[in-house]
């Protein structure tokens, strides 16, 4: 890790800690939620703290992942993507239960091309679609934060936050990468709209051993990697941040 990166993560953290919590929607018995993202390991990295706080509160949750993450190392041939695709799957299915969340809800996978969905971003908005629909029309929609700069990221949140609006349920959005490419004083963090997502150490430990199951990111995949630095894996450390509109 470096002092770097050290420094962004402690100043991240020091913002968020003066922001009001989050709280889920009130509903008797909890509510059903649609969570989407854009790869495996975003349920943890950009979710997670929203996830565990629904799944504690008595929530149905499903998530969609649009990709199974087969480009996160670019250098591989296409056979290595296709076994890290397949890889991908099976620790997503792991980290979904170690987040409590397997007898909760599903994980539906759309099948998207990685690091491409804004070439098919009609096929990602009926996905979407096609997702609450077989679910039930959900009470809250997660999704991640369309102004991030990893351009997967935006275009999965471009359709969440389009689907929040029609059906005119409640949603957050979660910022990923920006939280360690960018420094927390950047004037495109809409700081106003931020709230805190709190968690205890029960919640802490589910999503490190949810992160862990995700091994082809923290620690490697054939040689390659790992994708995840520590640095950035710092600046990610802490209670979660999501965007209210």
């Amino acid at each position: 890790m470096t002092a770097a990166g050290a420094a962004s993560g402690a100043s991240w953290a020091a913002r968020l800690a003066a922001r009001r919590a989050w709280e889920p929607p009130e509903r008797r018995g909890g509510g059903r939620a649609l969570a989407v993202t854009a790869h495996p390991d975003d349920e943890v990295l950009a979710l997670g703290g929203v996830l565990v706080t629904l799944a504690a509160r008595g929530w149905a949750v499903d998530l969609l992942v649009l990709t199974d993450g087969e480009a996160s190392y670019p250098g591989l041939g296409a056979d290595a993507g296709r076994r890290l695709a397949a890889v991908r799957r099976a620790e997503l299915d792991a980290a979904w239960q170690r987040l409590g969340l397997a007898e909760r809800g599903r994980v539906l996978r759309a099948g998207l091309p990685d690091t491409r969905l804004p070439e098919v971003e009609e096929e990602v908005r009926s996905a979407v679609v096609r997702a609450a629909a077989a679910g039930g029309a959900p009470d809250l929609v997660l999704g991640l934060w369309e102004h991030d700069p990893h351009r997967d990221h935006a275009c999965a949140a471009r359709a969440a936050a389009a689907l929040a609006a029609e059906l005119g349920v409640p949603s957050v959005r979660a910022p990923l990468w920006a939280r360690v490419w960018w420094a927390s004083g950047d004037e495109r963090v809409p700081w106003g709209s931020v709230t805190r997502v709190p968690l205890g150490e029960e919640a802490r430990e589910r999503l490190s051993r949810a992160l862990a199951a995700h091994a082809s990111q923290v620690v490697g995949f054939e040689g390659a990697g790992p994708l995840l630095a520590p640095g950035a894996l710092t600046a990610l450390a802490g209670d979660g941040l999501v965007v209210v509109p």
